[in-house]
Parts: C-alpha cells; sequence; structure tokens
C-alpha cells in the first residue's frame, strides 16, 4: 500500500513549523506579566496606605504638640488616639508609633513616627507577602510671638452681590 503525502522525515520537519507559536509564547510570558501586574498594584496600594498613614501621623503629631503643657504621657495618648481614629479603614497591620519630645531654636514641639506592615496580594507568587510603610511628622508648639495677618478683600463690580457676604466673612475672621 502506497500512502501519498507520507514524510518519513515528519518529525525533522516538526522543528520548522511555526504553527501554535503565540500560545506557547503566551503561556511563557504569563508568569512575568502577572508578577509585573502584582507588583504595580500592590505599589499601588503601598502608596496609598503611605499617604493615609502621612495624614494620620500629621494629625497626631497636631493632636500631641496641642497637649505641650501636660505631661509626655498626654502627647503620647493624643498621638496614638488620632492615629487610631484616622487609621480605622487602613490596610496596615501591626503599626508601631513612637512619640518624641524636641526641644530646638524654633520651640517646644514633638515628632511623631509611624510604621506599618501592609499584606501583599499578587506578589505573593513571587514570595513578598508584606511591604513596610512609614512616615513622620514634626509640630512645633504656639512660640507666643504675635503674627501678622493680613486680608485682600475683591470689592470690584464683580462681587456687587457677594459684597455683604463678603463684609460678614471677613468681621468673622476678625
Amino acid at each position: 500500500m502506497i500512502r501519498r503525502g507520507f514524510n518519513r522525515f515528519k518529525i525533522i520537519g516538526f522543528a520548522n513549523r511555526d504553527g501554535g507559536n503565540v500560545a506557547i509564547i503566551f503561556a511563557l510570558a504569563l508568569t512575568p506579566i502577572a508578577v509585573l501586574g502584582g507588583t504595580a498594584l500592590d505599589y499601588a496600594r503601598a502608596a496609598r496606605a503611605r499617604v493615609q498613614l502621612s495624614a494620620a501621623v500629621d494629625a497626631a503629631a497636631i493632636a500631641a504638640a496641642q497637649k505641650l503643657a501636660g505631661t509626655y504621657a498626654d502627647r503620647q495618648q493624643a498621638a496614638l488616639s488620632a492615629l487610631e481614629a484616622n487609621l480605622a479603614a487602613s490596610p496596615l497591620d501591626s503599626l508601631s508609633a513612637t512619640v518624641t519630645d524636641v526641644n530646638g531654636a524654633q520651640g517646644r514641639g514633638v515628632t511623631v513616627e509611624a510604621d506599618g506592615v501592609m499584606p501583599t496580594t499578587l506578589i505573593r507568587i513571587v514570595g513578598v507577602t508584606t511591604m513596610k510603610v512609614g512616615a513622620s511628622a514634626e509640630a512645633l508648639g504656639a512660640s507666643g510671638a504675635p503674627a501678622e495677618i493680613a486680608l485682600v478683600l475683591d470689592n470690584t463690580g464683580s462681587m456687587i452681590n457677594d459684597m455683604p457676604a463678603l463684609r460678614s466673612a471677613a468681621s468673622n475672621f476678625v
């Protein structure tokens, strides 16, 4: 029996065929693409957590600076309370905070430093399970020196309808 189209060197010709290469290349590239995408996603989450932590540390430093007349324990409690209130919806775990008194040329104040750990999502594939996020802020107390404030008020024709509100707001401010 004679078969037509039979090529006994079919196996050798297999190496020269390129049908299906896209599927193989896609399968090989899928892991690095997933790792890069996961890294970008987790980095964006960490950046958002850092912004939240920065805002919370700023609020904690201001709250602690308002207690400069009190004891160190009062300042520490005020800072920790502000941190807890501002980070209630944060993805950070194991938050640690340090409150330090500062005596400088510009006056007394406090420095608040906070660190937290954020669990990762997609880059766990490569073994990175957490990302560390930190922030610090410093707030100085009132120096007691008088402050000079200047107000610039628009009294042009464009404000004709809003002039009573402008007068009221300016007198309330003063």
